[in-house]
């Protein structure tokens, strides 16, 4: 299992209230990017890839450690032990964004807006072009059997 790379604590609220500790850890080159070339359009709703996205989730959630309470760290290495310490959507959400702050960087200054705000924009375009190319393909006369 690879080691982690300049660990950091954070703590996080769950839905209750309850505060947990987790170890986050700067990503491998390999695997951060990876998760930076495709976290983020795998996420969009309706044009991303749902399974892919997951995928790179579980990737870097094997970078993450959870404090138990006798003061040792459980790595989330497994979909069942994310499940098992990762207490609620929120949680999650929260972990999930401040691995890709602590790696990436650009959650915080505003970048992740713009990225999303300039791929908006450019996506009816995108969905035109695609649009006018299969309506040729379609158009065009096939010969009967």
């Amino acid at each position: 299992m690879n080691e982690m790379i300049q660990p950091k604590l954070i703590e996080i609220e769950n839905d209750d209230g309850v505060v947990k500790t987790f170890v986050i850890s700067k990503l491998p080159y390999s695997v951060g990017r990876e998760v930076l070339s495709q976290f983020i359009p795998t996420s969009i709703p309706k044009v991303g890839d749902y399974p892919a996205n997951h995928e790179l989730m579980l990737k870097m959630m094997k970078f993450i450690s959870v404090m138990k309470d006798d003061g040792t760290e459980q790595r989330l290495t497994t979909q069942a032990l994310i499940d098992n310490h990762v207490e609620g959507f929120k949680q999650g959400v929260i972990l999930e964004r401040a691995m890709l702050e602590y790696n990436i960087g650009f959650l915080g200054r505003g970048n992740l807006s713009t990225f999303l705000e300039e791929s908006k924009a450019m996506l009816p375009k995108l969905i035109s072009e695609m649009l006018t190319a299969y309506r040729a393909q379609l158009s065009q006369a096939e010969k009967q059997p």
